[in-house]
């Protein structure tokens, strides 16, 4: 039997500082059925590129299903700590996801100054992001990259609600720190986030 692995959630941004335990409980989705510019991470080589997308394909991701389900209808309204709130209660126990972090990370976000997020990720455990925005910001993005600069998980809908990825987790198969970026369209307001992760079902 392993042992529960410690994750943080750093703010990269001068915002604050999260730590804490996430739990290892299995996988429910089969029992239920204003903040500065901030560098992006640099691309990975070709190489680089290949290996650490390797390491993320040795986990199997389940997806579909619940995974988009839970999802649906749902909208941002005005408050976007109340909407990441709605996101996570209806997406996480329905998955099998806890909570990563002490709670909501909140943030002030405009076009052209992104806020990057550090995620330390355990192998063989599976994350999702849930974002929301304000009024004031037009459109939210939320992408995730390996520590080489590999892309593995972005929002692929439009709006003012993000989530990476909208119709999976996201696996590793090797423990890496991982940058959240979110970023803004026209605009600038309030954000919200919340990462949730869950034990991917090669780590049973």
């Amino acid at each position: 039997m392993t042992s529960t692995p410690t994750l943080s959630l750093l703010l990269l941004a001068p915002l604050a500082t999260f730590s804490l335990s996430c739990g290892d409980d299995g996988y429910a989705w089969e029992k239920s059925g204003k903040a500065p510019a901030l560098e992006v991470l640099p691309a990975a080589s070709s190489s680089a590129d290949v290996l650490a997308s390797a390491a993320a394909e040795e986990t199997p991701t389940p997806h579909g299903g619940l995974w988009t389900r839970c999802l649906e209808g749902l909208q941002a309204e005005t408050d976007p700590v109340r909407d990441v709130t709605r996101l996570v209660a209806v997406c996480g126990p329905v998955t099998g996801m806890d909570p990563v972090g002490d709670g909501i990370i909140e943030g002030a976000i405009a076009e052209g100054a992104p806020v990057t997020l550090e995620l330390p990720m355990a192998k063989g455990r599976c994350y999702r992001v849930f974002a929301a925005a304000d009024r004031g910001v037009s459109e939210l993005d939320v992408e995730v990259r390996t520590s080489r600069g590999t892309i593995v998980a972005s929002d692929h809908t439009t709006g003012r609600i993000a989530v990476a990825q909208p119709d999976r987790p996201f696996c590793t198969g090797a423990d890496d720190t991982a940058a959240i970026t979110v970023r803004s369209g026209p605009g600038s307001g309030a954000f919200a986030l919340e990462v949730l992760s869950v034990a991917s079902t090669a780590s049973h």
